[in-house]
């Protein structure tokens, strides 16, 4: 695979939200980036095929994410 070096600008808030993440699960801040990403793909890809978002708590609550863009 290559790889391709780029260049964005983010709000501090963004960047101190995935220093956090990538802090939470011990990985870089470019697997992080790369995970979310994957996650994004994923959910646009079911959201244009007509599935639903839903989150499980722990109660066993059932509720759905509405994504607004």
């Amino acid at each position: 695979m290559d790889l391709v070096k780029m260049s964005v600008n983010l709000p501090q808030s963004v960047v101190d939200d995935l220093r956090a993440i990538a802090a939470e699960r011990q990985i870089t801040l470019t697997q992080a980036i790369k995970d979310a990403i994957a996650v994004e793909k994923y959910v646009t890809d079911e959201r244009r095929d007509g599935s639903h978002l839903l989150v499980q708590k722990p109660d066993k609550t059932v509720r759905e994410v509405v994504l607004l863009r």
